[in-house]
C-alpha cells in the first residue's frame, strides 16, 4: 500500500511541474514584454581610414582627410574627402611647431594620417557629413624619413634616401 501511495504522489508531482511551467509562461507574456520584443541598439564597429590630410580647422577641431585606404567596413570612403571631428579623440602627433603641446596645431595639410572611428555597422560615405573619430595618428613627412648617417660610413658617405622622389 505504501508503494502505491508513493507512486501516486510521484505521478502527481510530475504532472504538476509542466502545469506550473505553462502557468509561468502564460503569466510572463501578460505583465512583462517578451525578451525578444526589446530592440537592441546595434553596437558600433571600428572603421580605420588612412590617407593624406587635406585641411585642418584647429578651432572646430576637425580634419579633412583624403582617404587612400580603409578597412573592410569603410570601402565606400576610399578616394573621398572625409571630415572627422577630433574634439574627443586621442591624438598622436609630434610637436612640430615646438609650442610644448601636441594638438591639431601640429597637423598640416600633406601630413599622413590614420584615423579610427566607431560607426554603426554598414555606414556608407555621405558627402558633407562629419564623422566622430576616437583616435588619430599623424605623421609629418619631414619626420617620417630617416636621417642620413653622420660620418663616412662603409659606403663612403654615399647615402641615398630610399624615400627620395615619392610624395
Amino acid at each position: 500500500m505504501a508503494g502505491k501511495i508513493t507512486a501516486i504522489l510521484a505521478a502527481a508531482s510530475l504532472a504538476a511541474v509542466p502545469a506550473a511551467a505553462q502557468a509561468h509562461r502564460a503569466d510572463h507574456g501578460k505583465g512583462h514584454a517578451a525578451p525578444h520584443a526589446h530592440a537592441r541598439k546595434p553596437r558600433p564597429v571600428p572603421y580605420e581610414f588612412s590617407g593624406v590630410v587635406k585641411s585642418v580647422d584647429a578651432q572646430a577641431q576637425t580634419v579633412t582627410l583624403t582617404v587612400r585606404q580603409a578597412n573592410r567596413g569603410g570601402r565606400s570612403f576610399r578616394r573621398q574627402d572625409v571630415t572627422f571631428d577630433l574634439s574627443h579623440a586621442r591624438l598622436v602627433v609630434r610637436d612640430v611647431n615646438h609650442d610644448g603641446s601636441r594638438d591639431l596645431g601640429d597637423v598640416a595639410a600633406g601630413d599622413r594620417a590614420v584615423v579610427l572611428a566607431l560607426l554603426p555597422r554598414d555606414t556608407t560615405y555621405s558627402a558633407g557629413t562629419t564623422y566622430v573619430a576616437r583616435g588619430a595618428v599623424f605623421t609629418h613627412p619631414r619626420h617620417a624619413r630617416p636621417q642620413p648617417p653622420s660620418g663616412g660610413g662603409a659606403n663612403g658617405g654615399g647615402y641615398q634616401d630610399p624615400f627620395a622622389g615619392d610624395s
